[in-house]
């Protein structure tokens, strides 16, 4: 699966051409609700079956995944769907680390 493929599997609506790749093995969940025209959305991607996961939609002040990192298991990735400012959407890929990733592959 390329990486335009794995964000149209996590956001069908997907439009966008941008999109990146992070290989550092972990995500920093931030700006989940609404401020200023910026928002991140997150869905995990289980490699093998395809399952999708997204975080809970709280507000703001309960929120206990905001400013949080995880570090992505194998077999798993994390897309993240942002707009900044009103602007995008852009698209990144978060991977778990190159080692973990080509265990599962293989």
């Amino acid at each position: 699966m390329n990486a335009k493929e794995i964000v149209r599997t996590a956001f069908p609506d997907f439009k966008g051409r941008k999109i990146r790749e992070d290989w550092s093995g972990s995500v920093t969940f931030y700006d989940l609700n609404w401020s200023g025209g910026t928002k991140n959305t997150y869905r995990s991607l289980e490699f093998e079956s395809g399952r999708l996961r997204s975080l809970p939609s709280l507000p703001p002040w309960a929120n206990p995944v905001e400013g949080n990192s995880a570090i992505i298991p194998p077999g798993y990735l994390v897309v993240e769907l942002s707009y900044f400012c009103g602007k995008g959407p852009w698209a990144r890929i978060y991977y778990p680390e190159h080692k973990a990733l080509a265990a599962v592959t293989a």
